[in-house]
């Protein structure tokens, strides 16, 4: 068998597999069973087999469905070579700085930094030979959510400048212009016929 690993693609909350304490364990076991593993006795890693192991290792009623989500939703399998780049990429992130720098980020900056290590990732799973994690529907979030950011920030620039401009209108009210010492002209009203 080909060096194969399975990868951590999302953690759920809900997902008692993803939450078990032996989950690389149990990763690997469904990895063995997509791999339609044979057992010493020649019997096959199926459906049957992992659950029966699911349940030795404690996890409370485990059933088809939880594998199945488990495996197709929360679980990659990339080649050895793949999952050593990105390990590599993310130790190199990590090591270039030190803890004091990174408790000292400020939210955005850690922010930027994670997406930073989660690009160096990339890079380094694509030069590995592998193919890229990022799907047409990461592309289209991430371009909702920058245009929703620039709505936002268009939204907040025009609420200021009204609210400025409300400002502006109610102190010229509460100020009456003052006609100061002007000339007064006495003269005789004018009728127009119609």
């Amino acid at each position: 068998m080909a060096d194969l690993r399975v990868l951590v693609k999302k953690e759920e909350p809900k997902c008692k597999l993803c939450r078990h304490q032996l989950r690389p364990e149990i990763d690997r076991l469904l990895l063995r069973r997509s791999q339609r593993e044979k057992l010493e006795d020649g019997r096959a890693v199926n459906l049957e087999y992992v659950l029966a192991r699911l349940g030795e290792m404690g996890v409370e009623n485990p059933n088809a469905d939880n594998v199945k989500i488990h495996w197709t939703k929360h679980c990659e399998v990339v080649s050895g070579d793949v999952a050593d780049a990105q390990e590599n990429a993310l130790l190199e992130m990590i090591n270039a700085l030190t803890p004091e720098q990174i408790a000292g980020m400020s939210p955005q900056e850690r922010i930027n930094w994670i997406a930073q290590v989660g690009m160096a990732q990339e890079m380094a799973r694509i030069e590995a030979g592998g193919t890229t994690s990022i799907t047409i529907d990461h592309v289209l979030r991430a371009e909702a959510e920058l245009r929703q950011r620039k709505q936002e920030e268009s939204t907040t620039r025009l609420l200021g400048e009204l609210v400025g401009g409300v400002a502006h209108a109610l102190k010229q009210k509460e100020e009456p212009k003052q006609i100061g010492d002007a000339e007064v002209v006495e003269q005789e009203p004018v009728v127009i016929e119609a």
